[in-house]
C-alpha cells in the first residue's frame, strides 16, 4: 500500500507505548484511526492525543483475551470507517511475578494470562479482521507484535507466546500464498517504498547500505540475470545508499558469476568501492568468490560467526561465509583485517554454546584442535 491517506487503521493496544506510536505514525499519515485497549481512561487520553493531529479517531475498550470482544472492535471500525486497510495486533502482556521460574512450576492463572492477551489476542484479530480485508479487496497489511523474544529461547510465559505469535503470523502468510492472495510487491514497488526510508535516514545523518538479495540466483526463478542486480544497485546508490551489498543469499555463485555482476555493475557507472559483496558458503565457494572480488578491488565482505545463520525464504542455504575462514585466508594472504582469528573463534564459541548449534567453519575445526592441545 502506498499511499495510507484516508485508509483506517485499527490498533491493539494502543493507549501506550508501541500501540500508541504506531496510532500517532497512523495519524501521521493521515489515516483514520481506531485504537482499542482495556485501559479505558488512558484510551481516553490517546483518542484526544491522535484527535489533535486532525485525524479522524475512535477509541474501542477492548479485552483481547476474549474473542467476542475483539470483534466488536473490527465491527466499531467498519461502521464507522466502512474498510480497514491496517490491523496492528499489538496489545501484549508479560508477567514478572513467577519470572524466573521454571516452565512447570508457573501456575495455569500466568499462561492463561499472557497467552490469552499476546497469543490469542492475535488470532482473535486475524479472525476478526481477515476476511473482512480479504472481501474488500483493497490493499491492507496486517502487523503482528511479536518482540525479539520470538527469536530467542527461554523467556517463561512471554517467550512462549511471542514463539506462538511468530510461527502463526508465518502459518498467515502460508494462507494466503495457497488462496492466490497478492502478499507480495515487485521489484520496482518495493524499490519505490525503500526510498523514502533511505531519505529520511540521510536526513538523520545515519550511514546507508543498501543489499540486493538473490543477486547470483534465486530459488524461484532460478538463474539471475547480472545487469537485474546491478540495476537495483544503481537505483539505490542513485537514492543516497553510501554502499550496496550483492548478496548470494542461497549459495550458488562461482567466481564466472561475481566477475558477470560486477562487470554489469561498472557497465553501469557504478563504481566498485561503493560495493560489498555477501556470500553464503551453501556450496563451498564462498572463499574463492571473496578472492574473486579482491582481485576486483572490493574490499567489503559480510561473513558470519562461526557460519552459523541461513535463509528463511531458501531451503538448504547455510549461513554466511565463516569469519573464521575468512580471517584465516586473509591471514595467510598477509592483508590486514583487524580481526584477530582467536579472538573471533572463542567468540564464535560462546554464541554456538548459548544457542546449542554446531560451528560449520574450517578454521574454527582446526583452531579448535589446536586451541585444546
Amino acid at each position: 500500500m502506498q499511499n495510507f491517506e484516508g485508509k483506517t487503521a485499527v490498533i491493539t493496544g494502543a493507549a501506550s507505548g508501541i500501540g500508541l506510536a504506531l496510532a500517532e505514525r497512523a495519524a501521521e499519515a493521515r489515516m483514520n484511526v481506531v485504537l482499542a485497549d482495556i485501559e479505558e481512561k488512558a484510551l481516553e487520553h490517546a483518542v484526544q492525543r491522535i484527535e489533535a493531529r486532525q485525524v479522524r479517531a475512535i477509541g474501542v475498550p477492548s479485552n483481547t483475551m476474549i474473542e467476542e470482544s475483539v470483534r466488536e472492535v473490527a465491527e466499531r471500525a467498519i461502521d464507522e470507517f466502512g474498510k480497514v486497510h491496517l490491523v496492528c495486533n499489538n496489545a501484549g502482556v508479560a508477567s514478572t511475578v513467577n519470572a524466573g521460574k521454571p516452565v512447570w512450576e508457573i501456575p495455569d492463572r500466568d499462561w492463561d494470562w499472557v497467552m490469552g492477551v499476546n497469543f490469542y489476542g492475535v488470532l482473535y484479530g486475524i479472525r476478526a479482521f481477515v476476511p473482512h480485508m480479504l472481501e474488500h479487496g483493497e490493499s491492507a497489511h496486517i502487523v503482528n507484535t511479536a518482540s525479539l523474544a520470538a527469536l530467542l529461547p527461554g523467556g517463561g510465559t512471554y517467550g512462549v507466546s511471542k514463539h506462538g505469535v511468530l510461527a502463526l503470523t508465518e502459518g498467515l502468510q502460508r494462507d494466503f500464498a495457497d488462496r492466490g492472495a497478492n502478499i507480495n510487491a515487485s521489484v520496482e514497488e518495493s524499490l519505490a517504498r525503500i526510498k523514502p526510508v533511505i531519505r529520511d535516514a540521510k536526513a538523520a545523518g545515519c550511514a546507508v547500505r543498501g543489499y540486493v538479495s538473490t543477486a547470483f540466483g534465486c530459488p524461484y526463478d532460478g538463474d539471475v540475470e547480472p545487469a537485474a542486480g546491478a540495476r537495483v544497485a544503481r537505483t539505490l546508490l542513485d537514492a543516497g545508499a553510501d554502499e550496496v551489498s550483492l548478496a548470494d543469499t542461497i549459495g550458488v555463485a562461482v567466481p564466472r558469476d561475481v566477475e558477470a555482476v560486477l562487470d554489469a555493475c561498472e557497465a553501469m557507472g557504478i563504481p566498485l568501492d561503493a560495493i560489498a559483496l555477501h556470500f553464503h558458503d551453501t556450496r563451498g565457494t564462498a572463499l574463492a568468490n571473496v578472492h574473486t572480488g579482491m582481485r576486483r578491488g572490493i574490499t567489503t565482505f559480510d561473513s558470519s560467526a562461526g557460519g552459523l545463520g541461513g535463509c528463511p525464504f531458501a531451503p538448504g542455504a547455510t549461513g554466511n561465509l565463516p569469519t573464521e575462514d575468512l580471517v584465516y585466508f586473509l591471514d595467510q594472504m598477509e592483508i590486514e583485517s583487524g580481526v584477530s582469528l582467536d579472538g573471533i573463534a572463542r567468540a564464535s564459541l560462546a554464541v554456538a554454546e548459548a544457542l546449542g548449534r554446531p560451528l560449520v567453519s574450517r578454521a574454527h575445526v582446526a583452531w579448535a584442535a589446536w586451541a585444546t592441545r
